[in-house]
């Protein structure tokens, strides 16, 4: 499991450092957190920004929203429970955060943190935003993943940032 120093020199965001330190906690001296284990009931000013990935089926037919909190959704314009991820992101840099991060979680079992400006442009959505998130992997068995539990933070841009890709 990732050490929350890795996190806190990634970023200055309080709240997505109050999750990571909830999930760490979760580990129970793990690798991994358990989600279903998880009360998030024990961080509820945060869970408007939390969501989780269903891995149980791996990620080669695309990979469902287990839960969305409301900050996801009202950026997204409708709720995501039950949609795949896939079909979600609409954003320009796809190929970088879906396939060579967040799949990751999965296929590899790492924790990916990004942040970076993004166009999502779709049916329901046209929005330039800063997007801030990491997303940890989660096992019931301590070996395989079979959830993916994270935090998105969506701010409108004062300034271009350049891009953070990290694989932790």
């Amino acid at each position: 499991m990732i050490d929350i120093q890795k996190i806190k020199e990634l970023t200055k965001n309080s709240k997505l450092i109050e999750f990571a330190e909830f999930v760490i906690a979760k580990t129970d001296d793990k690798d991994f957190p358990d989600y279903k284990k998880m009360d998030l009931m024990k961080i509820a000013g945060l869970v408007k920004h939390i969501w989780v990935l269903d891995f149980r089926n791996g990620v080669e037919n695309g990979v469902l929203f287990q839960f969305t909190g409301t900050h996801l959704d009202e950026h997204y314009g409708r709720n995501l429970l039950g949609v795949k991820l896939e079909d979600a992101y609409t954003g320009e840099d796809y190929e970088t955060v879906i396939e060579k991060h967040y799949y990751k979680v999965y296929t590899e079992k790492n924790t990916a943190y990004t942040k970076r400006v993004v166009h999502f442009s779709d049916e329901y959505i046209d929005k330039i935003k800063i997007v801030e998130t990491v997303l940890f992997p989660c096992s019931n068995n301590n070996r395989d993943i079979d959830y993916g539990i994270g935090f998105v933070e969506y701010s409108y841009i004062p300034d271009y940032i350049d891009p953070k890709y990290v694989l932790l």
